[in-house]
């Protein structure tokens, strides 16, 4: 089962998780908080009524159903898997957990939610992803490295296991971004 399968990614998961929280700091926490906010639901929608209104309605359009679509699946699985947050599990509890309740960044309330797949991740990756999408490599390499750098801060926060941001993530993208042989195997369903 998945249960089994995420349990057997646990000491990865510990292993790159200790790794990423040797960065900490306080003002690594304020940088890591502002990279959070970019996968933030909010953000997304800010950005994509800014895209809608000032750029292309046809891609505004786009963000939102992708935005929609990823996040509709987010809660599905996050309800079929049932994976507690890492600061809730007992393995985890020599690292770090980085509380804040912020306007913008509320990581306190988590507790009552699942782990798995990161919504942050899922979020950057539908949004970004969608932004990226048929685009030079430039702004392909930064529209990857914001999504990479939201991954980073969750696992960074404390808030999610390294396997749910890259699944998240990778759930999120759209379709033409993800190499093909992963995408054969993919229900269709997920998938535009």
């Amino acid at each position: 089962s998945m249960a089994t399968l995420l349990q057997l990614c646990q000491p990865f998961d510990h292993a790159v998780m200790a790794v990423i929280q040797q960065l900490s700091g306080a003002m690594m926490d304020k940088i890591m908080l502002v990279f959070t906010f970019l996968g933030e639901e909010t953000f997304a929608i800010l950005l994509l009524i800014a895209v809608y209104w000032c750029w292309d309605k046809r891609i505004g359009e786009y963000l939102l159903f992708s935005l929609y679509t990823a996040m509709s699946l987010n809660g599905l699985l996050k309800d079929i898997i049932c994976r507690p947050r890492p600061f809730l599990n007992d393995e985890f509890s020599d690292l770090r957990y980085v509380k804040v309740k912020g306007l913008l960044v509320d990581t306190e309330h988590l507790s009552s939610s699942w782990s798995f797949p990161s919504g942050h991740s899922q979020t950057a990756g539908s949004i970004y992803g969608s932004l990226i999408n048929g685009r030079k490599l430039g702004i392909k390499v930064c529209g990857i490295a914001v999504i990479l750098l939201v991954m980073l801060s969750r696992v960074y926060l404390g808030v999610h296991y390294p396997t749910d941001t890259i699944v998240g993530a990778v759930l999120g993208l759209p379709r033409e971004e993800v190499p093909a042989y992963i995408r054969k195997t993919w229900p269709k369903w997920t998938l535009f």
